[in-house]
């Protein structure tokens, strides 16, 4: 009987993770606060560029095939996590499960509820609202103005048609 760890569960994982790190930064580009999406891209940039002290023959996401592509994506090269996982299996998937974690540390205090993201649609949302009153105030206005001038037209036309 042999028994080893399974390498597809390890390139589900770490395909998981780039998945996850590329709608992430998708999501973040389309922010309208820069100064969010911009605090979310650092504090990635800075996990990827962690030292992990998972796997015994590395301790980075690029060593185990996870890098940056041109495009500021991440990419997964499987053979190079193929390669490290068959040289060290356990560590590799430490260095996975700890960066993993290392994300998910991050990004709680963003995506909780009431967290830095819930609150900037709360004052978004409030601005949306703000917005749609004054629009709404606005439209009275016009109607008023327009009735108003309706009925000036009218008595002019009235004296006009009396002359």
């Amino acid at each position: 009987i042999t028994v080893s760890q399974d390498v597809e569960n390890v390139k589900a994982a770490a395909r998981k993770l780039v998945d996850a790190y590329n709608n992430l930064m998708s999501a973040t580009g389309g922010l309208p606060d820069s100064a969010l999406a911009s605090d979310i891209a650092a504090g990635a940039e800075r996990i990827l560029a962690r030292t992990f002290s998972g796997a015994s023959g590395a301790g980075f996401l690029g060593e185990i095939g996870i890098e940056k592509n041109a495009d500021g994506t991440l990419g997964l090269d499987t053979t190079v996590l193929q390669n490290a996982f068959n040289s060290d299996a356990a560590g590799v998937t430490s260095l996975l499960n700890e960066a993993a974690m290392a994300f998910d540390g991050f990004m709680e205090p963003f995506t909780r509820i009431g967290g830095t993201i819930d609150n900037a649609a709360q004052r978004l949302q409030s601005q949306v609202n703000f917005l749609e009153t004054r629009t709404s105030g606005a439209d009275y206005a016009l109607s008023v103005l327009q009735q108003q001038a309706i009925r000036q037209y009218s008595v002019i036309m009235a004296m006009g048609s009396n002359l």
